[in-house]
């Protein structure tokens, strides 16, 4: 017995000497600038996966945020709860400088706004820089406002945030980007995507941002690899009499890159020279005559321009109407864009940048049209969900669980109007997920009204949904129910008297 205790101390201490710090990973509260500014550079250094979580609350920066790192280790920048913005005060710095050379470096980022940034040419990413080598990045539900460079005479990239990656996945959530402004390319956002790297958008906002060169939304530059685009929106951003591309302008240089833009409104952008005010897309980037394989679909734009259009180059089921924008740039009632999403669109999202549920026919732009009886967009009405404790007419996220346990979510039943807490709605011995599965009513126990149960129906070789019994019990068709009871009289009293 002493011998097995010894082993078993002996394991434990050898695994506690020699597993790698990576396996544990450090995580850091900041509720200061000062506790920001130093859990960054203990993170740089102490070999560990990295977590850093900002209590909520306006942070004014007095320098850069930096972290700098060799390292083969994550670090994941986050709101602990609530809203964290870092403001850099427009005192020529940027707010957040992230710089890593190793493949397992992934930075992400989240829940933060970063605000008031100005950077000097040649420096570039006025609100947040980061580069990696071959590691994946992460944006989500962040916000870059009112970042700039703060001297006009030369260019500069990446006025909200500037991202270049040589390798590994990029991926931007429910971020928006407005106001900010660059003397360059990518006024909002600048993206140059490396080697066999992926870069995906998703409901992310563009609005009121400025190039002077190319991309007054958003510059995104890619070698190869695939670049996705799907439901976002970018709203009246400009740029000047350079290569284009108000809203967005996108650079393919191999022809097996590959470019999905599904779902997306392009509108009022501007571009000085005309060319692709809304969207241009240059597909032959390194000018050898082969150039990328280009999908844009269901989008809202009115106007496109690229250096070649052939049968590289695929366009279809795209408008040219006012999308009818609220101030928000929610969509208001009537507006074109409504249910003109495809729901085959590429990382297609299920929720929108505000939470609620996208539906298998999906507007286009970032944000679902939203019904006013409906506060959380969750397609449940508030009258619906106020009948039921365990639904909340303020939070989307109840219309995609499943309070009985059938199978079927709290929306779903709502749609087929059976009973979110009862698995048998109707009473028929047959679950609500089963019958919805097998074109039954699960609200009604005969199904096709002929007076026979679903349950019966089935129990007897009948199909439950035609309202017609077997010839061989009803004869040359009919009722079920009348033929079937008068066969069954017949049976008890015998043929009748001729």
């Amino acid at each position: 017995m002493r011998t097995n205790i010894q082993t078993i101390l002996q394991a434990f201490i050898w695994l506690t000497l020699f597993t790698p710090l990576a396996t544990w990973g450090a995580i850091f509260t900041a509720q200061t600038t000062t506790e920001i500014e130093s859990a960054l550079a203990v993170a740089a250094t102490n070999g560990e996966n990295d977590t850093i979580n900002i209590s909520s609350g306006a942070y004014n920066l007095t320098a850069s945020l930096i972290y700098q790192s060799n390292e083969d280790h994550s670090l994941t920048i986050q709101s602990s709860g609530g809203n964290v913005e870092l403001n850099a005060q427009a005192q020529n710095y940027r707010g957040l400088y992230i710089r890593t050379n190793t493949e397992n470096a992934h930075i992400t980022l989240k829940d933060i706004t970063i605000s008031n940034g100005r950077v000097a040419n040649p420096e570039v990413g006025g609100g947040a820089y980061i580069y990696v080598a071959s590691a994946d990045i992460t944006i989500e539900n962040s916000s870059f406002i009112n970042n700039t460079e703060s001297q006009l005479s030369l260019p500069a990239n990446g006025a909200g945030l500037f991202i270049k990656s040589g390798g590994g996945g990029i991926l931007l959530n429910g971020n928006i980007f407005r106001g900010n402004q660059v003397n360059g390319t990518g006024g909002g956002l600048y993206i140059n995507s490396g080697i066999n790297s992926n870069a995906t958008l998703v409901n992310n906002i563009f609005d009121k941002n400025e190039a002077n060169i190319a991309g007054g939304g958003a510059y995104i530059s890619v070698i190869t690899g695939t670049l996705t685009l799907t439901n976002n929106t970018f709203n009246y951003n400009v740029t000047g009499d350079g290569n284009g591309g108000g809203g967005l302008y996108a650079r393919f240089f191999y022809n097996h890159t590959i470019a999905n833009i599904f779902n997306n409104i392009f509108w009022g952008n501007t571009a000085q020279n005309n060319i692709g005010e809304d969207l241009y897309v240059m597909a032959d980037g390194n000018k050898n005559n082969t150039e990328a394989a280009v999908f844009i679909a269901n989008n809202n734009y009115s106007s496109l321009g690229s250096d070649v259009i052939n049968n590289h180059f695929v366009l279809a089921n795209n408008i040219n109407q006012d999308p009818l924008f609220t101030a928000d740039l929610h969509l208001a009632s009537g507006s074109p864009s409504i249910n003109a999403g495809t729901d085959i669109a590429p990382s297609l999202p299920a929720v929108d940048i505000g939470g609620a549920l996208r539906g298998s026919q999906p507007d286009i732009g970032a944000y679902e049209f939203q019904d006013p009886n409906d506060s959380d967009g969750d397609g449940l009405p508030d009258s619906y969900e106020n009948q039921y404790a365990f639904l909340n007419s303020q939070v989307s996220s109840d219309a995609s669980q499943d309070q009985d346990g059938d199978g079927l979510t709290n929306f779903q039943e709502y749609q087929a109007g059976s009973s979110p807490t009862n698995t048998d709605t109707d009473g028929d011995g047959l679950s609500d997920m089963y019958e919805l599965a097998n074109n039954l009513d699960p609200t009604k126990e005969d199904s096709d009204r002929d007076g026979l149960s679903d349950s019966y129906e089935l129990d007897n070789g009948l199909d439950p949904t035609d309202g017609v019994c077997l010839p061989r019990i009803c004869g040359n068709g009919g009722s079920a129910g009348w033929r079937l009871a008068l066969a069954m009289l017949q049976v008890q009293q015998g043929p009748s008297p001729q």
